[in-house]
């Protein structure tokens, strides 16, 4: 009887061992954005005559998430059996560039000849590393396996915002075009959320299989300071003639208009959160170790 529970045993041990696997797991993605941030814009056109001043108010939304875009990374998985792997993976992302433009224009009536225009441009970027840490379930086993993963991110990320603000003025004794450049950068740079994802694995018997799935990542930022770390005027380098208030701004819940009234004193700017949120494909290899 002792003899037979050791062997038993022993055979349970050797399976369990055979179970256990590790793999490697290059990846790539793509991704839309998911759950948007709705950006609100105001262009106004005035014109000026002799006995008047009209000014006209045009309002667009723009709705953006900053999870569109691509990743390359790679993934290590832990497998102590057939149905559950554990796993983490490493993946470098860049969002697509989003644009928001507004414009104020002002015109004399009737000598149109005299007028001034300014477009401002952003354009929000993302570029992080992300660490993800997570579940892998199989639904099925043989070749062709489906699987659910569930886990939990952290993004480490340089968030920044890129400002064009181009005048073409008319006006005498002014520059007919200048163009001023800003480059902000926008903290905090730790984020963390939650992913998902849905797929199918090939040839999952295999030594190297392939797998593509559906994936979602849920994840917002709430800013809190920014800082401009470039300012250029018609290509020429202001960022050391800058004052406080023009290179560092503080995310608050409200402000009052005196609030801003001093050089020497951060920018008081409205908080708001920005999503960072995707639905996509990923796609790539599983190399058994």
């Amino acid at each position: 009887m002792k003899n037979l529970l050791l062997t038993t045993l022993f055979i349970a041990i050797l399976t369990a061992s055979n179970a256990q696997e590790l793999y490697i797991k290059p990846l790539f993605s793509f991704s839309s954005g998911l759950l948007p941030t709705t950006y609100s814009t105001a262009s106004d056109a005035t014109t000026i005559t002799i006995d008047t001043s009209i000014t006209e108010y045009t309002y667009e939304q723009s709705n953006i998430s900053l999870g569109a875009g691509k990743r390359f990374g790679l993934a290590f998985e832990y497998q102590p059996n057939n149905k559950l792997a554990y796993g983490f993976s490493a993946s470098w992302f860049k969002s697509n560039d989003h644009e928001i433009i507004s414009s104020s224009k002002m015109e004399y009536d009737p000598y149109v000849i005299y007028n001034l225009q300014i477009i401002q441009t952003d354009i929000f970027r993302k570029k992080s590393l992300d660490l993800n840490l997570y579940t892998h379930i199989y639904l099925s086993e043989g070749s062709t396996a489906f699987y659910l993963n569930t886990g939990l991110l952290f993004s480490i990320s340089n968030l920044g915002l890129h400002r064009e603000v181009f005048i073409r003025n008319n006006m005498p004794g002014y520059y007919p075009t200048e163009k001023y450049e800003y480059e902000y950068k926008i903290t905090p740079s730790l984020h963390y959320g939650v992913s998902s994802s849905a797929g199918v694995e090939l040839w999952h018997d295999k030594f190297v299989s392939a797998f593509i799935e559906a994936n979602a990542i849920f994840m917002n930022i709430t800013p809190k300071t920014r800082t401009c770390t470039s300012k250029t005027w018609n290509d020429e380098d202001q960022t050391a003639s800058m004052t406080i208030s023009e290179r560092d701004g503080e995310y608050v819940e409200s402000y009052s208009d005196t609030d801003n009234a001093s050089d020497n004193e951060p920018t008081k700017i409205l908080s708001y959160k920005k999503s960072c949120s995707s639905i996509g494909i990923v796609c790539g290899f599983r190399i058994n170790l």
